[in-house]
């Protein structure tokens, strides 16, 4: 059972990345944490590629990759301003949602259809997602549906679970034409190349990133210390269980996030918001199980 706390480790350091982010992120900017969130592994990574076997490689993982990495960078400036621009306790739970979108696009591009099972699934996690903002019922019933577009952060992740729905179902592909390991490795590092031009065009430019960078340098290293604990206790939990398993307990990610908004920005609705998001995270181990 030692993949167990292993895979609450990433959750939790992957929550307190997110966590730092927000703390930090009205005054270093968007482009360059998101750059922060993946920069931080690479030096790791490098030390581990020798060991890793290289699989043979065909055409297809190579055009697969080419489609995730522009995906997987708008997804993760949209993250970054999803948490910037609205409590953590109303934005991460819509992650929760990336399960019920997977279903449409496993079905598209798989063939895989939803059990009734998976349909109890979906019913959790849109109960939950309504019970988000349930501290709005007085104004009618369908206030809590509409405080979810009042919200910018919460609309962001919403579309931003789209996007996911889409990358993982091309990110199991892309292992499935390589091997895990070589995939998550190689594709980090390749990762990290290609935000360094877009940080830098997108972003305040060369000299303001390096400017901020030194200024705010040991915030950077914590999100990058964060990042590394993560994807390491994530890459070491998968060997050691089935991937199912150890993914539905990452998935509890949201409920650390919602605590550490509390602990550290005194987010309100708490209570309202913690149970909302575990009555969400039920519906997806539902939908993960079924």
């Amino acid at each position: 059972m030692l993949w167990l706390p292993i895979t609450l480790l990433s959750a939790v350091t992957f929550a307190a990345m997110d966590t730092v982010c927000k703390g930090v992120s009205h005054r270093t900017g968007v482009m360059l944490l998101t750059g922060a969130r993946v920069w931080g592994t690479v030096p790791f990574l490098l030390l581990l590629f020798p060991f890793i076997a290289i699989p043979p490689l065909s055409r297809e993982f190579f055009i697969t990759v080419a489609a995730l990495i522009p995906l997987d960078i708008l997804a993760l400036v949209l993250y970054v301003t999803a948490i910037r621009s609205s409590p953590l306790s109303a934005t991460l739970p819509f992650l929760a949602l990336t399960p019920l979108f997977n279903i449409l696009t496993a079905y598209l591009l798989l063939g895989e259809t939803v059990s009734l099972v998976g349909v109890t699934g979906i019913v959790l996690v849109v109960c939950g997602a309504y019970a988000i903002n349930l501290h709005t019922i007085g104004e009618g019933f369908f206030a809590p549906i509409r405080a979810i577009g009042k919200e910018r952060g919460s609309i962001i992740m919403i579309i931003l679970a789209m996007i996911f729905s889409v990358t993982s179902v091309l990110a199991k592909k892309a292992v499935v034409l390589s091997s895990p390991f070589f995939f998550s490795i190689v594709y980090l590092v390749t990762l990290s190349l290609a935000l360094i031009p877009v940080v830098l065009i997108m972003g305040p430019g060369a000299r303001e990133t390096g400017r901020r960078i030194i200024a705010d340098w040991k915030w950077l290293s914590l999100i990058g210390l964060f990042a590394l604990i993560s994807y390491l206790a994530h890459f070491f939990a998968v060997t050691m269980v089935e991937v199912a398993y150890m993914i539905a307990v990452k998935r509890t990610m949201p409920l650390f996030g919602i605590i550490f908004g509390k602990i550290f920005f005194d987010e309100p609705y708490f209570r309202q918001r913690m149970a909302a998001g575990a009555l969400m995270v039920a519906g997806v181990l539902v939908i993960a199980f079924a």
